[in-house]
């Protein structure tokens, strides 16, 4: 190895290792470092209790805050899907448009069969949107 001059040598010991920049820096990380500012640095088992214990602190406030925003997003998934709800049923409880075609057929079968009027029997099968099984049922249990 060839002798180092002096000028060498001081080229080596004036480097100093480079500092992130304050842009490169997250918000967390200077907030850790401002705390770590106002506190006497501490060491030995003391001071390595007291980091550990608030590397403890930190990760349960960063824990308590993701909860706080998924039970945020569970309230409002929860209140969309309330209102499709009522939304739903208001849609199944509103009447029928006395209108709406039936098959004669079943009409016929159902006054035959169940001793109905005409009208009655149309009602059942506007009821239950022209099933004829489900129309039997309603006016076997009626």
């Amino acid at each position: 190895m060839a002798p180092q001059t002096p000028a060498a040598s001081n080229k080596q010991t004036d480097a100093k290792p480079a500092s992130p920049k304050p842009a490169d820096r997250s918000p967390e990380a200077s907030k850790a470092d401002d705390d770590n500012e106002d506190e006497p640095v501490e060491s030995g088992a003391k001071g390595e209790a007291k980091k550990d214990m608030k590397n403890v602190t930190n990760y349960v406030n960063e824990e308590l805050a993701k909860r706080q925003v998924d039970a945020d997003t569970l309230g409002k998934s929860l209140a969309f899907l309330q209102n499709a709800a009522k939304a739903h049923k208001a849609n199944l409880a509103a009447p029928k448009p006395a209108g709406s075609p039936v098959n004669k057929q079943d009409v016929e079968f159902l006054k035959t069969h169940m001793q109905v009027g005409k009208t009655e029997a149309e009602n059942a099968l506007r009821e239950k949107d022209g099933d004829l099984l489900a129309a039997l049922n309603y006016l076997i249990e009626a």
